[in-house]
């Protein structure tokens, strides 16, 4: 399983992830590791672009919650820009579909 995750930032203070490949089990301590470096040093708001997830399990869902409930824990906005198919499927199945923020 790969999972590549790239970060840029807006003018904003905004921090945007750029999460490509498998989100699962194996991989989503990656993910949560990626996002709380980068909470250390206190954005004003993270916002994750999953649309080129292709693979996703129970373990990613879990992730994301752990990202948000981390989020919120130093008070960053957060929220997802868009989900691949591979993860609305996953969280339709989960029943957790509308247990993210999306934006807009």
């Amino acid at each position: 399983m790969t999972l590549s995750i790239d970060v840029r930032s807006r003018t904003t203070g905004e921090m945007v992830v750029v999460v490509r490949g498998d989100l699962g089990t194996a991989t989503s301590a990656q993910l949560v590791g990626s996002i709380d470096a980068l909470l250390r040093a206190r954005p004003a708001a993270i916002s994750l672009d999953l649309g080129l997830v292709t693979y996703a399990d129970a373990g990613a869902v879990g992730a994301l919650l752990q990202i948000q409930r981390n989020c919120v824990g130093v008070a960053c906005r957060f929220n997802v820009e868009r989900f691949s198919p591979a993860l609305e499927r996953t969280l339709a199945s989960t029943g957790m579909s509308g247990a993210l923020p999306r934006f807009p």
